[in-house]
């Protein structure tokens, strides 16, 4: 997981390629707060424990299956 602002996500699209199509595991993601910085995200993600286990998971950890491979 990576945060960009929309100015950052057009520079970096042109750089990006396509490699294929996955399905995503069921996940349920946080609601969203009213936060104002990357602290306050941080805060509010690891303030309940219940919600959230201490460690962050990696995107190949969300895929379920792989549906088409372009390479």
């Amino acid at each position: 997981d990576c945060w960009f602002n929309h100015k950052e996500l057009v520079a970096i699209l042109p750089s990006l390629q396509k490699i294929g199509s996955i399905q995503l595991k069921p996940y349920s993601l946080w609601t969203l707060s009213p936060a104002n910085s990357i602290e306050e995200i941080y805060e509010e993600i690891t303030m309940d424990k219940k919600h959230f286990g201490g460690k962050l998971k990696k995107v190949e950890e969300l895929v379920e299956k792989v549906i088409e491979e372009i390479i």
